[in-house]
């Protein structure tokens, strides 16, 4: 593991450093504002092949005179930004839907033509569609009541409530997950049922609808003497306890990170399988189970 996050640190330094070079101002020089005309159509993403509704974004296809904008735009961007950008699809906006009720309006309104004012925005870099980006301030056909009241509903489903932290003082002096430095991480085999799950909020693009990108989890739904080793192994990263292991909503779900053979999760998809790993605890937002389990120790 300690290996995967070095690679992983050369590549996004590699990045910073063209990223600085190539932008003298630190900002794009895109005029911003804009009025588009187009078809509301969706674009899905790759996704593993045992998934039958996979995830989508929402994107304008344009007409040709809005087409025309987006060239426009493109060729008015400074030399280095043009080659930075230079793989960008102009035919397609993608749509920003974080405004209140667009997402309504947009499902009610799929592959119809729409006009759209707002503002343009440059493309994501690391995304898998590469598009300027649009967020609309005023949409026609208009937002109807029935949609305001469908995003009301939503943001009602979807409201935030916080987990249950009934520790102690000495839950939180329990270090019993803290691995010895002269001990070996420990192999262990993990059982439970294998769950695929689609997660809409990414902590660093944000959600879906916003810009994001979908990600795919693959989970181990822990059976009960699973989850007890989960509780109880000591670990060499050890950022919980067991009682903030069984504090979590999801305690009993443990994600499996690594090189697990993908062919082989799509064949075992929603059976009940035994997984042999490396645990390890969740310490940052991206991180979605409270244990996880990689192939490889965290330290070689």
């Amino acid at each position: 593991m300690e290996s995967g996050f070095a690679r992983w640190f050369v590549r996004f330094s590699l990045f910073l450093s063209f990223f600085t070079n190539g932008f003298a101002s630190g900002e794009w020089s895109g005029s911003q504002h804009a009025v588009l005309h187009g078809k509301l159509v969706k674009k899905y993403f790759k996704a593993p092949r045992v998934m039958q509704n996979p995830p989508f974004g929402w994107f304008v296809e344009l007409d040709s005179v809005s087409q025309k904008k987006t060239v426009e735009l493109f060729q008015n961007l400074s030399e280095k930004e043009r080659a930075f950008f230079g793989d960008i699809d102009l035919k397609y906006m993608r749509l920003i839907a974080d405004k209140f009720a667009i997402r309504e309006w947009a499902h009610d309104h799929f592959e119809t033509q729409v006009t759209l004012e707002g503002e343009i925005s440059e493309p994501d870099l690391f995304g898998e569609w590469s598009s300027f980006k649009f967020t609309p301030e005023e949409v026609t056909p208009t937002i109807t009541e029935k949609e305001k009241a469908l995003a009301c509903l939503a943001l009602e489903e979807n409201a935030w409530e916080p987990s249950s932290l009934n520790w102690t003082e000495e839950d939180l002096s329990d270090e019993s997950l803290v691995l010895p430095d002269d001990q070996p991480e420990k192999l262990v085999p993990m059982t439970g049922k294998l769950i695929l799950n689609v997660l809409n909020s990414d902590p660093d693009r944000g959600a879906i609808e916003c810009g994001g990108y979908p990600i795919y989890s693959w989970v181990l739904k822990l059976d009960r003497k699973s989850f007890e080793t989960a509780c109880s192994t000591p670990v060499r990263a050890a950022f919980q306890m067991p009682a903030t292991i069984r504090s979590f909503k999801n305690c009993d779900e443990m994600e499996l990170t690594g090189g697990y053979d993908p062919e082989w999760l799509c064949d075992h998809v929603n059976q009940t399988v035994t997984v042999q790993g490396y645990l390890w605890h969740a310490h940052t937002g991206h991180h979605h189970t409270p244990v996880m389990m990689d192939i490889d120790p965290w330290f070689k």
